[in-house]
């Protein structure tokens, strides 16, 4: 089974970030969020960033949105 691709949209409210970090099943496969937010996250370098939902919606390749 292929793990879960999750985005994130924004940071405020999330419990789901930390649950995925080291999760056999699912991943955050992209962020949106703005840059100054994101290069506050340690180890999160090579999740892909937006700028907008849309945008993240049409690169990202997501299974799921929170």
């Amino acid at each position: 089974m292929e793990r879960i691709r999750v985005g994130l949209h924004g940071m405020n409210g999330h419990q789901i970030h930390n649950r995925l970090k080291n999760h056999p099943d699912g991943e955050i496969a992209a962020v949106c969020m703005t840059e100054e937010a994101w290069k506050k996250l340690p180890g999160w370098e090579k999740i892909p960033r937006y700028d907008t939902l849309d945008a993240m919606l049409a690169g990202g390749r997501l299974d799921m949105v929170c």
